[in-house]
């Protein structure tokens, strides 16, 4: 298994931000002023609020110089009319967890716009947070101006932005020559309804920043990279990866000058639905895009031509991606699905050495060019190559319109026009009263493993935290369902009867981290309920493992209402019947769910069978699932859609290791444009098939290894009905388990790139390609392969 890559980074941390010895954490009071509290704390404290969900109303910031702070399931909000943050830290290794902060929107003026959080020290870690409202970010990392001091690492993860009026996340710097901000992480932000902006801003001269899992709806971006024409605030390696917008003006924007030199941001995986612009870059040096699919046009009805302020928005006139002076542009495996545009598909402006590889434009794509290239002065046409691209539904004889430099026509400065903003009034609103608990309940409670677990979970008060009082504390539990925001920390449960799920959730704010859930599954057993169920979104569930189940071991399905939220990290497994994990949509309801991370997943056979590792099915939007390693499953991953539930399912799947399963990756999506799925980096040993896939659009397939393979099907890639499918860097080695490498039936416009069997493998062919449509065949592309070792030859048509 690897190394998790957030395991590291919170390792370097605590080297660097070492926590003092720990001492009894802190109870907050909800009686007494949150600030006086926090600025009171020395360094090295952990402060928890009280359970029962008090809500402190902010009257002055509080403000953080003490390094090594904790703060755990606070919850505040600022007084209307109140132009001030809620939190500014200065001290270095700073921690939040489990904290919604709300801003006053709407009742201050704009140019006294603060954000919620402010970070100015290095080492934060902040997590499970909610932001909602705020007059600008929501959280805001950055140094104030003329300050020397770095920001130098730290880790913004589990985030969700509602309303706010810029970002949900903000990095940048106020002078990355004096004070830069680097080595930051922001992961798992999903953001709606932000009027401004997006989920992510990256701006003003960061540098060494990752971005990944972002989700933005309803807003004028997804990410955002940006300066402020100061040469200073030149921008350099940021990775992007998982960036999934819909609804919006722009997917990817970079708001950048030519006179700052950025350079280096790579981005992998950007899926864009419904956007006016999806690509909307310029002024970046090697800028690189991979697997970029962007689907549909923008509907005359959608609120994005209101952050456009345009009242007759134009009908499918707008390209799919303007790119300016980006020099040393890499782009690959670019699917554009539907939509149209009365220009191009790409209009690339003023770049030298482009390269550009396997662009695809799909059949309900309506185009006159698949790239308009504007050659700059002293240039010529060879500026572009394109390469394994398939383009030949743009219905111009010039699939590549090539426009001449032409002189610079001046252009008038504009005149100002006045802000239409509406002003705030003039009394300033009457401060609320800040509720309190009574008797103030304790946030932890210590359970008694003499009682039932579910009258304990009832008579705590909401947010608490319930933990055993040791380790040889079980629960055998007939049936409990969690109704309340709460944390189970450490708790054992042991299911009473295979037929009923021991824990239900029904509520939103659920963690359940570090627990064990035990079956009573036996070989002769009918199927019975999950050991752990979830009807709700704004669900967390960290390190725990289940086993014997005689269904799987955690079902994610929504009830009447769509699911938004669900986490799912370092959970291990073994005979579970049914699998270890499902997400699926509720095909009675139709319902579906919405934005799951799944990471650092093991499931084992055990004892008894286990079907799969993970399943999704029937309408999960934006599954990003990094880390599943599978032992002796019958399937590691399994997708699919029965077609009943519109939404479809929408993966992206990295690091998949298997071992002695019978087939790797299976996906059946019933219908064509029900399933999509990228796959990258599957290792798969000792196995039957390496992946099979049926009725899936546009599949992207990158960077897989074979080991011995074992006998069983006709092919270690199967593909089905797979329109668009790009294959690209596989390699199979050692024993050859199926007659060819590849089969691919009934599918269209298939690309199978830097594919290689290695010398002593017995592959017959390399491709069977069965071609039962009239003049299919021209469809397939095979580029820079290596099938030498197969004995018959590299390609059969049947």
């Amino acid at each position: 298994m690897r190394t998790w890559w957030f395991v590291v980074l919170g390792v370097s941390f605590s080297l660097s931000y070492g926590v003092s010895e720990a001492s009894d954490p802190i109870i907050l009071d909800c009686r007494t002023e949150l600030r006086d509290q926090v600025v009171a704390a020395p360094a090295g404290s952990e402060l928890i609020a009280p359970a029962g969900g008090c809500e402190w109303v902010i009257e002055k910031t509080i403000t953080v110089n003490t390094n090594d702070i904790t703060i755990r399931g606070v919850h505040a909000k600022l007084r209307d009319g109140l132009a001030k943050m809620i939190l500014v830290v200065n001290g270095d290794g700073f921690t939040m967890f489990d904290c919604v902060l709300t801003g006053n929107r709407g009742t201050i003026y704009k140019k006294q716009r603060r954000s919620l959080l402010s970070l100015r020290g290095s080492g934060f870690h902040i997590q499970r947070g909610r932001f909602i409202n705020s007059t600008r970010d929501g959280i805001s990392i950055a140094q104030k101006a003329y300050s020397t001091t770095v920001i130098d690492g730290g880790v913004v993860r589990d985030i969700v932005g509602i309303g706010n009026d810029r970002d949900t996340v903000s990095v940048s710097t106020w002078d990355s020559s004096v004070a830069a901000t680097k080595n930051i992480v922001v992961d798992n932000v999903r953001a709606y309804g932000i009027s401004n902006r997006g989920a992510v801003e990256v701006s003003d001269g960061v540098e060494n920043i990752i971005v990944r899992n972002i989700y933005s709806e309803r807003n004028q971006y997804g990410i955002s990279i940006q300066d402020h024409r100061d040469l200073d605030q030149r921008i350099r390696n940021i990775t992007i990866s998982n960036l999934s917008a819909s609804d919006v003006v722009y997917g990817l924007h970079t708001q950048t000058q030519p006179e700052v030199q950025h350079s280096d941001v790579k981005v992998k995986r950007l899926n864009v639905e419904r956007a006016y612009i999806p690509l909307s870059l310029r002024n970046v040096k090697r800028l690189r895009l991979d697997s970029v699919r962007v689907t549909g046009s923008v509907p005359l009805e959608s609120t994005v031509y209101e952050l456009l302020d345009i009242t007759e928005p134009p009908l499918n006139s707008s390209t799919m991606g303007v790119i300016t002076n980006c020099h040393g542009l890499r782009m690959k495996d670019v699917y554009i699905s539907t939509g149209a545009s009365t220009t191009g598909a790409l209009s690339i402006q003023q770049c030298e050495n482009v390269k550009l590889r396997s662009l695809v434009l799909g059949r309900d794509f309506i185009t006159p060019h698949a790239i308009v290239f504007k050659i700059d002065f002293g240039l010529t046409d060879s500026e572009l190559v394109l390469q394994n691209s398939r383009i030949s539904s743009a219905n111009s004889a010039s699939k590549v319109l090539f426009v001449p430099p032409t002189p610079p026509v001046p252009s008038p400065t504009p005149t100002p026009v006045p802000s239409g903003t509406p002003l705030p009034t003039s009394e300033t609103p009457t401060p609320s009263t800040t509720p309190a608990v009574a008797d103030g309940s304790a946030p932890i409670v210590v359970v008694d493993c003499t009682r039932g677990l579910g009258q304990q979970i009832k008579d705590a008060a909401p947010y608490s935290k319930l933990v055993p009082p040791g380790p040889e504390c079980t629960f055998v539990v007939k049936g409990v369902t969690i109704k309340k925001p709460v944390t189970l920390s450490g708790i054992n449960i042991r299911q009473h009867d295979a037929g009923r799920s021991p824990l239900i959730v029904k509520s939103e704010d659920v963690v359940i981290e570090n627990c064990s859930f035990e079956g009573v599954r036996r070989p002769d057993d009918e199927e019975g309920g999950p050991l752990l169920l979830i009807h709700r979104g704004l669900v967390s569930v960290e390190s725990c493992s289940f086993i014997m189940s005689a269904d799987v071991g955690v079902k994610v399905v929504p009830g009447d209402a769509e699911i938004h939220g669900v986490i799912l990290r370092g959970i291990t497994g073994e005979s579970n019947r049914n699998g270890l994990i499902t997400v699926q949509a509720n095909e009675s309801a139709k319902t579906g769910v919405k934005h799951v991370i799944v990471e650092n997943i093991i499931a084992n056979h055990g004892t008894m069978n286990q079907q799969h590792a993970l399943r999704i099915e029937n309408g999960v939007v934006n599954a990003f699932v990094d880390g599943i390693f599978a032992r002796g499953c019958v399937n590691a991953v399994s997708v699919g859609h029965s077609g009943i539930v519109d939404t479809p399912n929408r993966i992206a799947l990295v690091n998949v290791e298997v071992v002695d399963v019978d087939t790797g990756v299976l996906v059946d999506g019933e219908v064509l444009w029900r399933t999509e799925i990228s796959v990258e980096s599957l290792d798969v040993r000792s196995s039957r098939r390496a992946i099979y896939m049926r009725y899936v659009e546009a599949p992207a397939i990158y960077r897989v290894k074979v080991y011995d393979s074992v006998s069983k099907y006709s092919g270690q890639f199967q593909f089905v009905k797979c329109d668009y499918l790009i294959a690209r860097t596989i390699t199979l080695y050692g024993n050859s388990g199926s007659d060819s490498a590849f089969t691919v039936e009934s599918s269209r416009t298939v690309s199978i790139i830097y594919a290689s069997l290695s010398p002593g493998t017995s592959y017959l062919y390399g491709v069977t390609f069965f071609d039962n449509v009239e003049n299919l065949v021209r469809g397939l592309l095979l580029s820079t392969n290596n099938f030498a070792a197969a004995t018959n030859g590299a390609l059969r048509v049947l």
